[in-house]
């Protein structure tokens, strides 16, 4: 979603390409859920969310991370794992311990090779801080009138301090 790869804004492409993943995301779950009442599975649909959300959104983050693993352009599309956990935080409504991350982010790091790099530990660790955070914000703060304000001010800090790491800022 670079300049170098297309020749529009790759904020425009950007913008098209996570509403084309999550319209993708709501489709499939729309089938999911229509599937599992038909069939009688026992399953709640707060289940069926959280666990083919995290399935999802693992599958949508590796895949991009596959075009660009090895190359010194790896951290391109750290936005898309904002994304990501900010789609499974908030929009899904999925409350996991954040704990519960640290194998993926293991696997991640293995898989990006980057397991032994300080900065890929302090990346991890942002990202699920800034999971736990949005959670908090959501258990307290869902019902406030500003919620909003307190969204767009966690994200503007954790967006900063991630793109201040990767040097951008």
């Amino acid at each position: 979603m670079t300049w170098s790869t297309w020749q529009i804004s790759p904020f425009v492409t950007s913008v098209f390409f996570v509403l084309g993943v999550l319209t993708l995301y709501s489709v499939t779950y729309s089938w999911l859920t229509t599937g599992t009442h038909t069939w009688n599975v026992n399953i709640s649909d707060d289940t069926l969310n959280t666990w083919y959300g995290v399935f999802y959104m693992l599958v949508f983050v590796f895949s991009i991370q596959t075009t660009v693993v090895g190359k010194s352009v790896s951290w391109e599309f750290m936005n898309f794992q904002l994304i990501a956990i900010t789609f499974c935080a908030y929009f899904l409504n999925i409350h996991i311990p954040f704990y519960s991350f640290t194998p993926i982010v293991i696997v991640y790091m293995v898989f990006n090779r980057s397991i032994g790099y300080w900065q890929s530990w302090g990346h991890a660790i942002t990202l699920m801080i800034f999971f736990w955070v949005l959670n908090v914000i959501h258990e307290k703060y869902s019902n406030n009138r500003f919620a909003f304000v307190n969204y767009m001010l966690v994200g503007i800090f954790f967006g900063g301090l991630l793109l201040h790491k990767n040097g951008f800022i």
